[in-house]
């Protein structure tokens, strides 16, 4: 495909302006208006077509000047080359050292209390989550999600995720709705063992006591 810019140069004896395009047998022409035929000489042509792999080992593009005798955008056997030159792309440079590799995360989760029959949620009406620290075992994140709110998908609604830190140790799992308490816990963050006592006795659990270890 030839694309062909033209430039018209007003009340100009000669010809004194090269345009360089660039593309795949993309020529550019340079002429004047106002200069008679026999003062004309033949526009300069500029055509780029894909460098050889021996001029250009990582591929590039020559670029060829010459002399469009007869206007007709293309060069040709008989036509004047002036000039040809390539534009070579460089090499790619060396990869980098992969990184080290990182921990592997460890984390526990699960419902805090047993499942209440015939329904769906457990008898502290959350679950929890909890993310060990690989740096230091006495660390972490304990995260705690009020279940069946909502949609039943993990936070939509009045009520959803809360977020305790390990240094917390008594606290209780409420609703935001109504103030309701459903459980105390206690969090020893040396041995992971969290432990509740139910307080709600909307579904007659109201006293059981037990614990998890995470």
């Amino acid at each position: 495909m030839n694309n062909i810019n033209t430039l018209k140069l007003a009340s100009l004896s000669a010809l004194a302006l090269l345009t360089l395009s660039c593309g795949k047998n993309t020529v550019t022409r340079v002429e004047s208006s106002g200069i008679g035929a026999a003062e004309l000489g033949a526009p300069i042509g500029i055509q780029t077509e894909n460098a050889n792999a021996f001029a250009c080992p990582n591929g590039g593009t020559t670029l060829i000047v010459f002399l469009d005798s007869n206007r007709n955008n293309l060069l040709e056997e008989e036509e004047l080359v002036v000039s040809q030159n390539n534009i070579c792309n460089g090499s790619n440079g060396n990869d980098g050292a992969d990184g080290a590799n990182g921990a592997d995360a460890a984390f526990t989760m699960g419902s805090v209390g047993p499942s209440v029959t015939g329904e769906n949620y457990s008898a502290c009406h959350h679950d929890y989550l909890y993310i060990a620290n690989s740096q230091n075992p006495s660390r972490g994140w304990l995260t705690f999600r009020h279940q069946g709110n909502g949609s039943h998908d993990q936070g939509i609604g009045s009520t959803g995720f809360q977020i305790w830190n390990v240094d917390i140790d008594v606290f209780s799992l409420a609703s935001e709705v109504n103030g309701v308490i459903y459980c105390n816990l206690s969090w020893d963050p040396i041995t992971r063992i969290l432990s509740y006592t139910v307080v709600d006795n909307s579904d007659g659990l109201a006293g059981l006591q037990d614990s998890i270890q995470l």
